[in-house]
C-alpha cells in the first residue's frame, strides 16, 4: 500500500466494448469519485509490450506524456500508456477528498498479470468487471474495425484471419475471440482479490436498467446514488460504417494525417465525422453469422458459468 492518499482504490477492468467508456463518464460525474483523466493508463498491465504494437495502433498512443502530465489543466484523454510509477500517481494529485479515485483500463481483464499488481499495489481496492455476451462483443469490435478501416472482410472472415495470424497480443492483433474468453480472466481476479472487493456487472443488464444497474455499483462502492442520473446517457466508440475505408487506413498510418487530425478545432470534427462514416446503422448480426462463430466461445461460456454460478444459456444459443 503507498503512503500517499491519493491512490487509486477502485478499477473498471473490462471487458472492452462492453460499456466501460458509458460507465466511466457516468462515474466521473459523482461528486465522491475522481477517475484518472487517462481513462486507460495501461500502468498495471506489465505483461503488455508498446514495443510490439501495431503501428495503427501506436498511434493511439502519441501523446507526450511528460508535456500532459505538467499541464495544469489536463484534458481528458483515452488512452496513454503509463510505465513509471510516479507518472501513474501524478494522474491522482489532483482528486480531493473523494472517497473513491479509479482508472478505467479494459486492458487489464486480458492482462496475465494486472490482477496481482493491482493487488500488490493496493490489496482493499474494489474491482468492477462488465460482461457482454462474446458474440456481441465481438461483433461490436469487428465494426469499431471497420470503423478504423482495419478491415473489410465480413464478420467471420475478420475473426478467421485473426484466429490464423502466428502474432497475438493486445495491440499485436484484434483478440475477437481472446477478449470474449472469459473464465481464465475473471478467475485471476477472484483469486487475486476477496469476493466482497470485486463485482460483476451484465452489459444486457445496463443496457435495458441503466438505474438499477447504477444503484447497485454506487452500493459497492459504498457512494450515495443520487447524483448518478441516467439522463442523456449514450452509447460511446459507437461503430460506424466508413465512406471510404482506402481513406480511414491512410488516416490510421499515416503521420501526417495524424498531425492534422491534432489540429483540427472541435467545431469542425463533428462535420468531419458526418462525411466520413456512413449515417446508417451497424447491420444486425445475423442468426447464421452467430451460429457460425458461437463455438469459439462455447466452452468457455459454460466454465464462466460455473466459475460465476449463473445460468448463461442465453449465451450458448444462436437465436437472439
Amino acid at each position: 500500500m503507498q503512503s500517499t492518499d491519493n491512490i487509486p482504490n477502485f478499477f473498471i477492468v473490462g471487458a472492452a466494448k462492453a460499456g466501460t467508456t458509458a460507465l466511466y463518464k457516468q462515474l466521473s460525474q459523482h461528486p465522491e469519485v475522481f477517475f484518472s483523466p487517462i481513462k486507460e493508463p495501461f500502468y498495471f498491465a506489465k505483461d503488455i509490450v508498446f514495443d510490439d504494437f501495431r503501428l495503427d495502433m501506436k498511434a493511439n498512443f502519441t501523446t507526450d506524456l511528460t508535456q500532459y502530465l505538467d499541464q495544469a489543466d489536463r484534458p481528458a484523454l483515452h488512452n496513454a500508456f503509463v510505465t513509471n510509477e510516479s507518472d501513474y500517481l501524478r494522474l491522482f494529485e489532483h482528486a480531493g477528498q473523494q472517497k473513491i479515485k479509479g482508472e478505467a483500463s479494459v486492458a487489464y481483464l486480458y492482462s496475465e498479470e494486472a490482477a496481482k499488481h493491482i493487488a500488490a499495489f493496493n490489496p482493499a481496492a474494489k474491482i468492477l468487471l462488465i460482461l457482454r455476451n462474446p458474440v456481441d462483443r465481438a461483433y461490436s469490435h469487428y465494426w469499431m474495425d471497420r470503423k478504423m478501416g482495419l478491415t473489410n472482410n465480413n464478420f467471420g472472415e475478420a475473426i478467421e484471419n485473426d484466429q490464423q495470424l502466428s502474432k497475438k497480443g493486445w495491440g499485436v492483433s484484434s483478440l475477437y475471440v481472446e477478449l470474449g474468453q472469459y473464465a481464465e480472466q475473471v478467475q485471476r481476479f477472484k483469486e487475486a482479490f476477496p469476493t466482497e472487493q470485486v463485482a460483476i456487472i451484465w452489459y444486457e443488464d445496463f443496457a435495458e436498467h441503466p438505474w438499477e444497474t447504477l444503484q447497485q455499483i454506487a452500493r459497492f462502492l459504498g457512494i450515495d446514488a443520487a447524483p448518478l442520473k441516467t439522463d442523456g446517457m449514450e452509447r460511446h466508440n459507437q461503430a460506424k460504417e466508413p465512406r471510404w475505408t482506402a481513406l480511414q487506413r491512410w488516416k490510421r498510418h499515416s503521420f501526417l494525417a495524424r498531425s492534422l487530425q491534432g489540429m483540427v478545432p472541435a467545431s469542425l470534427k463533428t462535420s468531419m465525422q458526418t462525411m466520413l462514416y456512413k449515417s446508417q446503422k451497424v447491420p444486425v448480426l445475423s442468426r447464421e453469422e452467430r451460429a457460425a462463430v458461437l463455438p469459439y466461445f462455447e466452452q468457455d461460456i459454460k466454465a464462466l458459468s460455473t466459475l460465476l454460478g449463473r445460468n448463461l444459456n442465453h449465451w450458448l444459443t444462436s437465436d437472439q
